[in-house]
């Protein structure tokens, strides 16, 4: 029998609880692995989470993240922003166009004004007749010409008037020896005309005519005038008041292609 109180038995004991206590650590330590393990295994998911269905990228916005940068945009979204933004250059392109277009109308309206009231009032028009030229002298060259010629030799409404007081007499009286006057004066004792008809009664005609100047109708008073028993005695006159039509016909155009065509480009 062995005795347990020998030396040697006694220094082995220490040995033996330490590897004791070392076999102990591990057992416990896979004892816990194997517990997280399982506990692990039980908590995973049956299935895989399905993945999240695709947003449109149309209806993506365009929003700023808290800390102030841009999130990202698809390729749509960016094409409809510049899309719109085409469009309103286009828009600000055509009112410009149109605002220019006006102003150009205005300005060549403006011109036309000057020079209708210079000629009304037999003044020269000095540094309108280069505007005029520059403005309208390629789409109406004989128009702008007739203007300027008519400006130089100026025809205004009062000498008219005052030119056919002058020839009422002569207009009155017509042309030839004495037997044409009786004769003349026979003519009109008997006429023969429709109730509703005006007289042709030189006295009758000289009145009309200067009703027309007064009304500033000088094409009807040269119509009474031009058949007037003395109308060749009012050959100055007529051509005048000819001269005075034509010119204003001519600034009549000039306003109407102002007002309705767009603005040709200046003659240098």
């Amino acid at each position: 029998m062995t005795d347990d109180s020998s030396p040697a038995t006694l220094s082995a004991r220490p040995a033996q609880a330490i590897r004791g206590l070392v076999r102990g650590a591990v057992v416990l330590f896979l004892m816990a692995a194997a517990a997280l393990v399982w506990f692990f295994w039980r908590e995973r998911p049956e299935t895989a989470p399905a993945p999240l269905p695709a947003q449109p990228a149309a209806v993506l916005p365009v929003a700023a993240s808290p800390n102030g940068a841009i999130t990202p945009f698809s390729l749509s979204v960016a094409e409809a922003r510049m899309a719109a933004l085409e469009a309103r250059l286009a828009e600000a392109e055509r009112r410009a166009a149109s605002a220019k277009a006006d102003a150009s109308r205005a300005e060549r309206l403006l011109i036309l004004t000057s020079v209708r009231r210079a000629v009304d009032q037999g003044l020269p028009l000095g540094y309108l007749e280069g505007l005029l030229q520059m403005q309208f002298g390629t789409a109406a060259p004989s128009d702008v010409a007739l203007i300027i010629t008519g400006a130089r030799q100026p025809v205004t409404l009062a000498q008219l008037n005052q030119g056919l007081a002058e020839a009422q007499l002569s207009l009155a009286s017509p042309q030839g020896n004495l037997m044409d006057s009786v004769m003349q004066g026979l003519q009109g004792l008997v006429v023969v005309r429709r109730t509703d008809a005006p007289s042709e009664a030189p006295a009758h005609k000289f009145a009309r005519a200067t009703q027309a100047m007064a009304q500033e109708r000088v094409d009807l008073a040269i119509r009474e005038v031009a058949t007037m028993p003395g109308a060749v005695k009012a050959r100055g006159w007529l051509n005048q008041a000819r001269r005075y039509v034509a010119i204003r016909a001519a600034l009549s155009r000039l306003e109407a292609a102002a007002l309705l065509t767009p603005a040709a480009a200046p003659s240098r």
